[in-house]
C-alpha cells in the first residue's frame, strides 16, 4: 500500500508597507460623526491617498508611505472644507509602520431662506439664487431655483463665514413696465435689491446659524435687442437650429431660429451672454458657441456651425540614461480626455473651437513641465484658443529640476507659492505650492529652472492659481532663482493681505 504525503505550503503574510492613518470626523457642536466625508491626503501639492468617512464618521488609509502630509476635507456635495474652519489642521509627518489618528471638528451647516419678488412685489417662481463665499483665493458657490412661490432655502450650507446672494429671474418671466419709451428687463440683482456687486450687502452666517426673510427685490435696467444669425459649415443658413440664451446667473432660454437662420431676443440686460447652437446633421452634431457684451446698444451675432475636431499630441519624457521609461501623465483639455501610448502620443476627440484649459496630470517624481507647444508656438498660460485639430500639441518633461527649501517665520500651516516672473509660464503645473509645517518649514522638489515670485500667505487666506497677483504681493515677493541639481534657500515672509 502506498503512503501518500500531502505537502502543506503556509504562505507567510507579508507585513503591509507603510502606516496607518485613521480618524473622525464630528461636528464641531454636538459631536456627531460626519458619514461621506473625503479625506485626502495631500503631498507636495498631489493627492497621495483618499479615504472617505463611514456613518460613524470613521475613515482608515493603510499603507501610507513616509513623509510630510496635510489632510483636507470634502463635503459630500463636493465643496472643500477651508482649513480656517478646522482647528489642528497641519501637516504632520509619517515615519514607519505605526498608526497616526486625525481627528476633524467640522462646522454645523447653517441655514438661509427668504423669497425673490419682482419690483411689484410679486413671487418669482423659477427664480435662480447665487450664493458666493469668497476669501483670498477661494471662491465657493452654491446654486438654488426658486420654488412655485418665489421661496428659496438653503438648509445645509457647510461653511460659516461672509456671503453675498444673487438672484435673477427666468428670461420667461414677464418684464416690466416700460419707462418712458425705453424698454426694461430683469437684471441681475444682489441682495438686498442693488445691481452693483460692490453694494451689495454682506450676509454674515455663523456656525450653525440660520437667518430667514432675506427678501431680495429684483432691480429693472434697460434692454437692448439682440439679432443672432446662424448659418452651416457651407455658410448658409441654419433654419430649425436649436438655440440656448444664458448668462451667468440665468437658466438657459432654449429657441429655435426662423426658417433663415436668424433669431431676435428683444430684451437683453447689460452683461455677458452666451450664445450656442446646436443642429444634428447626418448624424454628426454641429455647434456654435459665442460670448457676447451687451453694454448700452443692440448687437448683432453670427454664429458659424461647425463639426467636431480631434486634436493630436504627444508626451515627451527626456529620460536620463540608465533611467526607467515613467508613467506617462495623461492629459485634460475641456471635459475631455487623453491618455498616451507607449510612445507618447495621444489623440484627444470630440472638441470644438473655443478656449481650453490644458491640464496634464501631476508629473512622476523627480520630473518637471518644461514646456507646453500648440504647433511650434508656447501655449502662454494655462488657457489655449485652440480652433481646430491642425496643430499638434506637445507636452515636454525633464529630469531633476531644483529644490527650494526653506523656513518662514509664523507661517504655521500657511502656504508657500512659486510663481514664474514670465506671465507666460503660468501653467498650473509650472506654478508650484506647498504648505508649512508647524514649525514654519518648507519644501519643493523638481522645480522647472527659471525665476519664481516666492511668496507665503496665511493658511486663512491661500492663492488660488486663477487669480492675479496683485501690485503688493509681488512687490513683497522674493524673486527666487532656481538652477537645475541645485538648492536654493531663500528668504521667504509671510505676506498679509
Amino acid at each position: 500500500m502506498k503512503r501518500r504525503v500531502v505537502l502543506t505550503i503556509w504562505m507567510l503574510a507579508i507585513a503591509a508597507f507603510g502606516a496607518t492613518v485613521d480618524g473622525h470626523v464630528v461636528n464641531a457642536f454636538t459631536g456627531a460623526g460626519i458619514a461621506g466625508i473625503t479625506v485626502s491626503l495631500i503631498q507636495q501639492e498631489h493627492v497621495a491617498y483618499n479615504s472617505t468617512t463611514d456613518t460613524q464618521g470613521r475613515f482608515r488609509i493603510d499603507d501610507v508611505k513616509d513623509g510630510a502630509y496635510t489632510a483636507t476635507y470634502r463635503e459630500p456635495g463636493g465643496y472643500p472644507v477651508p482649513a480656517e474652519m478646522i482647528p489642528g489642521t497641519s501637516t504632520f509627518q509619517v515615519s514607519g509602520d505605526g498608526v497616526i489618528h486625525l481627528e476633524a471638528k467640522l462646522p454645523p451647516r447653517g441655514k438661509l431662506s427668504g423669497k425673490v419678488l419682482d419690483s411689484a412685489g410679486i413671487p418669482v417662481p423659477g427664480a435662480r439664487l447665487t450664493l458666493v463665499w469668497q476669501r483670498g483665493g477661494v471662491r465657493l458657490e452654491v446654486q438654488r431655483v426658486a420654488d412655485a412661490k418665489g421661496e428659496y432655502h438653503l438648509d445645509d450650507l457647510p461653511i460659516p463665514g461672509t456671503f453675498s446672494i444673487a438672484a435673477a429671474g427666468p428670461l420667461s418671466w414677464k418684464p416690466p413696465e416700460p419707462d418712458g419709451g425705453q424698454l426694461l428687463g430683469w437684471a441681475q440683482t444682489f441682495y438686498p435689491g442693488v445691481t452693483d456687486p460692490q453694494a451689495a450687502a454682506k450676509i454674515v452666517l455663523p456656525p450653525g446659524g440660520e437667518l430667514r426673510d432675506l427678501d431680495i427685490k429684483l432691480a429693472t435696467a434697460p434692454v437692448h435687442r439682440m439679432r443672432v444669425t446662424v448659418v452651416d459649415p457651407r455658410g448658409l443658413p441654419a433654419p430649425g437650429v436649436s438655440l440656448q440664451l444664458n448668462t451667468a446667473l440665468t437658466f438657459p432660454r432654449f429657441e429655435t431660429a426662423k426658417d433663415d437662420g436668424t433669431f431676435e431676443f428683444p430684451s437683453a440686460t447689460d452683461g455677458s451672454w452666451r450664445i450656442s447652437a446646436t443642429l444634428e446633421r447626418e448624424g454628426v452634431m454641429l455647434r456654435a458657441s459665442e460670448s457676447v457684451e451687451i453694454n448700452g446698444h443692440d448687437v448683432d451675432v453670427k454664429l458659424a456651425l461647425v463639426p467636431p475636431f480631434s486634436i493630436q499630441g504627444k508626451v515627451v519624457f527626456e529620460v536620463p540614461d540608465g533611467f526607467p521609461v515613467p508613467e506617462l501623465p495623461k492629459i485634460t483639455l475641456g471635459n475631455q480626455r487623453g491618455a498616451p501610448d507607449r510612445d507618447g502620443e495621444f489623440s484627444i476627440g470630440n472638441l470644438y473651437p473655443g478656449p481650453f484649459l490644458i491640464l496634464p496630470d501631476p508629473p512622476p517624481a523627480s520630473y518637471y513641465l518644461d514646456s507646453i507647444r500648440l504647433g511650434s508656438g508656447s501655449v502662454p498660460g494655462p488657457r489655449a484658443e485652440i480652433l481646430s485639430g491642425n496643430l499638434p500639441l506637445t507636452l515636454t518633461y525633464k529630469h531633476g529640476g531644483g529644490t527650494v527649501r526653506g523656513t518662514i517665520e509664523s507661517c504655521g500651516n500657511g502656504e508657500v507659492t512659486l510663481m514664474p516672473v514670465e506671465v507666460a509660464l503660468r501653467h498650473l503645473t509650472i506654478m508650484r505650492n506647498t504648505r508649512c509645517d508647524q514649525g514654519g518649514k518648507f519644501e519643493i522638489l523638481a522645480v522647472r529652472p527659471g525665476r519664481y515670485y516666492a511668496f507665503a500667505l496665511p493658511f486663512d487666506d491661500p492663492f488660488s492659481p486663477f487669480e492675479d497677483p496683485d501690485t503688493s504681493i509681488v512687490q513683497r515677493s522674493t524673486v527666487v532663482t532656481v538652477v537645475d541639481s541645485e538648492l536654493v534657500t531663500p528668504e521667504i515672509r509671510l505676506i498679509k493681505r
